[in-house]
């Protein structure tokens, strides 16, 4: 018996295009444990998405973890998107390899995690907006303050 055909929807679109730019970080050398939030964001989302369930079929823990993964996958897709395109821009990989880590769900207190995130979504935002955002430890392009 032949598998049964697997749902295209953009929801599975967007958590493939996700689980690509997860692993062309992994061959750029950004280190990227599958237990880490990310990783486990990408799969909670697509068992989210093949379920075929909707956030209020499910307990409000469950559409609560749902919601900040959704969420942060799209703030990071959105992010690389940006800053990898051309020309490419130095210095944002170590701030990546931070905002990979951290706890799943948001805890009280300091996060060095979505701290790394949001320079990201800056960085990227800068990007959007024709500026090449200049990160620790890297030169401005001659001709820039």
């Amino acid at each position: 018996m032949l598998p049964a055909a697997r749902r295209e929807t953009p929801f599975l679109q967007r958590c493939d295009r996700f689980d690509e730019l997860i692993e062309q970080m992994r061959t750029e050398g950004v280190r990227i444990d599958d237990s880490s939030r990310f990783p486990f964001y990408s799969k909670l989302l697509r068992a989210f998405a093949e379920q075929g369930d909707t956030a209020d079929q499910l307990p409000e823990d469950d559409a609560m973890r749902i919601g900040t993964a959704s969420t942060e996958v799209g703030e990071l897709l959105e992010a690389l998107e940006m800053l990898l395109r051309p020309p490419r821009i130095d210095g944002w990989l170590p701030r990546l390899q931070v905002a990979i880590g951290g706890h799943a769900i948001p805890v009280g207190g300091p996060d060095p995690a979505r701290a790394a995130q949001f320079e990201l979504v800056v960085a990227a935002s800068c990007r959007k907006a024709g500026v090449d955002p200049i990160f620790p430890g890297r030169r401005p392009p001659r001709g820039r303050a």
